[in-house]
């Protein structure tokens, strides 16, 4: 049996990997009503509004026009700002464990759809996010997975050669832009899968490799 490609960097996506987000854990807490929640959701703050956002938009801007949009809801929509961080949910306790057993081994990176403005908020929030050995944040450069160019921008910062960069995302297009790329990457399940598939390729994950 052939030998596993050594691993040069493992690469991470962050939420709902290592912590839960979701707009709806925000506005469900101001629109009772699960219809017109989704309503909101789908019509007014849409999923592209959010994605001009980890783009590299600014929320003044990219809200403004939605609010110019739908005057009636022009509250609602500016809470997107002012009250962003109720959007995050759990940590999953055990993606952070894994993370503390890869320090030191080998150059731990992660790569996320995050707006430059937000992610600071993160960081004050999460101490966890030090750990990582750097952080390319898609708002900040101004590209979003699934783009191609976010890959290279990983792999050539870095130095790294795509066949021995391990990635894992819960977004199943992200992921297929990485393997075009020529990145390891797999769907992210949970914690204990990622574990195993990481020890799969020998890397040393202290008492966590050796779990069931």
């Amino acid at each position: 049996m052939a030998e596993p490609v050594p691993v040069q960097a493992v690469v991470f996506d962050l939420g709902n990997v290592f912590v839960q987000w979701d707009r709806d854990l925000l506005y469900r807490s101001v629109i009772a009503d699960p219809a017109e929640r989704r309503r909101f959701l789908d019509e007014v703050l849409t999923i592209d509004v959010n994605l001009r956002l980890d783009a590299g938009e600014r929320f003044d801007e990219v809200l403004s026009e939605v609010a110019a949009a739908y005057p009636d809801e022009h509250d609602l929509i500016w809470m997107f700002k002012t009250r962003w961080a109720e959007s995050l949910g759990n940590v999953d306790t055990a993606m952070v464990d894994l993370l503390a057993a890869l320090r030191g081994s080998v150059p731990v990176y992660a790569l996320t759809n995050f707006s430059a403005e937000t992610f600071p908020l993160a960081r004050q929030r999460f101490d966890w996010l030090g750990w990582f050995d750097d952080c390319v944040v898609s708002g900040v450069e101004g590209l979003t997975k699934p783009d191609p160019a976010i890959y290279e921008l990983v792999t050539s910062r870095f130095g790294l050669d795509p066949d021995r960069v391990w990635f894992t995302d819960d977004s199943v297009p992200n992921i297929d832009g990485a393997r075009r790329a020529g990145w390891m990457a797999e769907v992210f399940t949970d914690a204990a899968s990622a574990v195993r598939q990481l020890a799969a390729l020998s890397l040393d994950l202290g008492s966590l490799g050796s779990a069931d």
